[in-house]
């Protein structure tokens, strides 16, 4: 699935801020978590290896949720074969210890 419009103005957005997640929502006029969801969906579709691509599309999947699945293949002889294929899963640190931030920030005043 190629990336939607919202996406691409999300994601150009972040790179005119230099990948500063903080300022684009405020210049899209658009909520935090939603301009975040919208970058993240775009690199997992920008950012995806050619196999990966290949595989999703001979499928017909999503390749925002192909992750990991079998293929399987009937021989001539009526016997068949299967293999487990898995994509690699790059951990964004920045998109994690921003949302580790908005939880913390989340969290109500102590009690004094």
């Amino acid at each position: 699935m190629p990336i939607t419009k919202l996406q691409q103005i999300a994601y150009d957005a972040y790179l005119r801020n230099d990948k500063s997640i903080r300022p684009t929502p405020r210049d899209l006029g658009l909520a935090y978590l939603d301009v975040r969801r919208k970058i993240i969906a775009a690199e997992k579709r920008i950012f995806v290896s050619d196999g990966q691509k290949a595989a999703v599309e001979n499928t017909g999947l999503n390749i925002t949720s192909a992750t990991h699945g079998w293929r399987k293949v009937q021989n001539e002889d009526g016997s068949a074969d299967s293999v487990f294929w898995k994509a690699d899963n790059a951990v964004d640190t920045t998109a994690l210890i921003d949302a580790i931030r908005e939880g913390l920030e989340s969290l109500p005043p102590p009690a004094v």
